[in-house]
């Protein structure tokens, strides 16, 4: 899916998401491709779960200094 459909799919999406949970999820935090995104922000809309839930976060990656 390119850019542009991701944006216009997104975007009522992330208004009715909003409206529910009062936040705003981000891509960039879940391990999904774009298709697996909206289906996710959907299924929490349709539900009132959010999206984590659905979605794996990604985890932090260990910085050199907490290994002290």
């Amino acid at each position: 899916m390119d850019d542009k459909t991701f944006n216009q799919a997104k975007r009522p999406l992330n208004i009715a998401y909003r409206d529910v949970f009062h936040d705003i999820p981000c891509i960039q935090d879940y391990s999904c491709s774009r298709e697996e995104y909206l289906s996710a922000m959907k299924k929490s809309i349709e539900t009132g779960q959010p999206i984590e839930s659905f979605l794996k976060k990604k985890g932090k990656p260990i910085s050199s200094d907490s290994l002290i």
